[in-house]
């Protein structure tokens, strides 16, 4: 199965942490090459990625996919996935706007690409803030940007397993990162909601995954990219 993921930094850490899985292991799950090499790659898995477009900015990374997919000099895919960043989505009208354009894309790429499976995945997470601002803003019950720039991803994600879960093309990203090692969700409680958040332990800089962390998601990533293999996902 030849695999394009287009994506920007936390998508790097995902592909980083495959290659940290692949050492030492006598055979690897899946080959990561660039799109230059695609054409002379060859790997029962193989994942072929590029950076899409600008961070802040995701119309431009929509634009980006859609641009090689409609490409003719595009190598031959059987499945494909654009992944947005955590800074891609701040607010709720940013996931509003985003999700509109971005399930626009989806429909017409489907009509046009209709030998390539689209699939999906959530918006990462950042963890959420502590301190004494942080428990300030709390308790006179004021917003707090960072946690409702999470409150806004979660949104957009739960449409996205609404609409694209049950059927086995949703890698979901948030809910992997939102999650202890022990399994505990990790989410904390904001203005009578609770708001999910990456955990701590799986991240160096709030937002960016640790090798630990990476590890993980890469985990879960091989795992997501072998069941689409299943005849049942098909």
């Amino acid at each position: 199965m030849r695999i394009f993921f287009g994506h920007q930094s936390v998508g790097a850490d995902l592909l980083a942490g495959i290659d940290d899985l692949s050492r030492g292991a006598r055979q690897t799950q899946a080959q990561v090459v660039g799109l230059e090499q695609a054409s002379s790659a060859s790997h029962p898995l193989l994942i072929i990625h590029e950076r899409l477009g600008t961070n802040r900015e995701p119309l431009t990374k929509i634009a980006a996919f859609r641009e090689l997919l409609n490409s003719a000099q595009r190598p031959e895919l059987d499945v494909a996935l654009l992944k947005f960043c955590y800074v891609d989505i701040t607010s709720h009208d940013e996931a509003q706007q985003l999700l509109s354009q971005y399930e626009a894309a989806i429909e017409q790429l489907s009509a046009v690409h209709d030998s390539v499976r689209l699939v999906h995945c959530t918006v990462p997470l950042r963890i959420l803030p502590t301190g004494p601002y942080a428990w300030l803003r709390g308790v006179l019950k004021r917003r707090h940007p960072g946690f409702e720039a999470n409150r806004a991803r979660e949104w957009f994600n739960e449409r996205l397993r609404q609409r694209y879960s049950a059927r086995g093309l949703l890698f979901d990203l948030a809910a992997i990162e939102a999650r202890h090692p022990d399994g505990q969700r990790c989410s904390r409680s904001h203005r009578g909601v609770r708001v999910p958040a990456l955990a701590p332990e799986w991240t160096y800089d709030g937002g960016h995954l640790n090798e630990r962390g990476r590890s993980m998601a890469a985990a879960a990533f091989l795992e997501f990219l072998q069941a689409l293999r299943s005849p049942s996902k098909c």
